[in-house]
């Protein structure tokens, strides 16, 4: 539920809509809950450097930063919590980009989101992600992990290209801005990283904590396990800025006998502090016969022809 100390604002709506425009966002929109739209542009082309099988898809960041963004908007704060995530659809970015009509939609009564798309005004909405988000209070979460702990714990960092070379070859096609990992290590089932710094203005970065991701994929051996997609975040927490998080560091298991990865995330800063705790990420693998009928669907068999770059 919604905490007492974020009551929303009064309006004609019934509810507080910000003058502000989200990158990922897009405009508010005159309807009974809060809800924005976004026409893709080409100034989002960087997304285009998240690549699977040579398809470009909009990242389960994205969806992660949308869904934080509507409680920035609605409740004010900046301490946030995403609760049973589902990611249920890909995004293909095959198509002319501003052919693409996103709409997130927020229900302040219980904090569910949903997050749908489009590419024809005649077409129905298509269902990709939903959940449920709500502001904490100020202060919360001052949880803090020693690196030099870390750092001893989890050995010596390597440069991060080998590991890059690894994922293409397992189909994870990163390019541009998506490749934030520096340098990483493993450990049995643990994983640290060093990451390319946040971007300003984002409450979690999607290419940062995507980047984060990458890092338990790395670690899992590239192509000797094949493609792994998200499916669900259990819980997510933001304590603040996460724009000085440098440090990923992540815990990760195979369950169902390898058909499910189970996995948590942390993004600190160089003096330790926990900007981003997620807990319960679960992906599922992308067989090849999988993979066809998902691109099949999408619509994209043209477009899945592509190498990733």
């Amino acid at each position: 539920m919604r905490p007492a100390s974020f009551p929303l604002a009064s309006t004609a709506m019934g509810w507080r809509f910000p003058a502000s425009t989200h990158p990922l966002l897009g405009r508010m929109q005159a309807t009974p809950h809060p809800s924005w739209k976004l026409a893709i542009s080409d100034r989002l082309a960087w997304l285009e450097g998240h690549r699977i099988n040579g398809v470009p898809l909009f990242p389960a960041t994205g969806y992660v930063e949308m869904a934080l963004a509507t409680a920035r908007a609605q409740f004010g704060g900046e301490a946030f919590l995403l609760t049973d995530v589902s990611f249920l659809a890909a995004l293909c970015l095959c198509e002319p980009l501003e052919q693409t009509c996103l709409r997130t939609s927020l229900f302040p009564e219980d904090g569910r989101f949903e997050i749908h798309s489009r590419n024809d005004r005649n077409m129905p909405w298509r269902l990709h992600a939903k959940g449920v988000v709500q502001a904490l209070p100020a202060n919360t979460g001052n949880h803090r992990l020693s690196p030099d702990v870390l750092y001893s714990r989890c050995g010596t960092l390597s440069p991060a290209a080998p590991a890059y070379a690894a994922l293409q070859a397992a189909g994870f096609g990163y390019a541009g801005l998506f490749r934030g990992m520096v340098s990483l290590t493993a450990c049995g089932h643990e994983t640290l990283a060093e990451l390319t710094p946040g971007r300003a203005g984002w409450i979690i970065d999607p290419v940062q904590l995507d980047s984060g991701l990458q890092s338990l994929l790395a670690s899992l051996g590239g192509n000797e396990h094949g493609l792994f997609l998200p499916v669900g975040i259990k819980r997510l927490q933001v304590n603040g800025a996460t724009a000085d998080a440098v440090l990923a560091y992540g815990h990760s298991a195979f369950g169902d006998g390898a058909v499910r990865l189970h996995a948590d995330l942390c993004l600190l800063d160089r003096n330790g502090r926990v900007s981003m705790d997620l807990q319960g990420l679960t992906a599922r693998p992308m067989t090849a016969g999988l993979a066809q009928r998902v691109f099949r669907y999408l619509g994209v068999a043209d477009c899945g022809s592509r190498q990733p770059t």
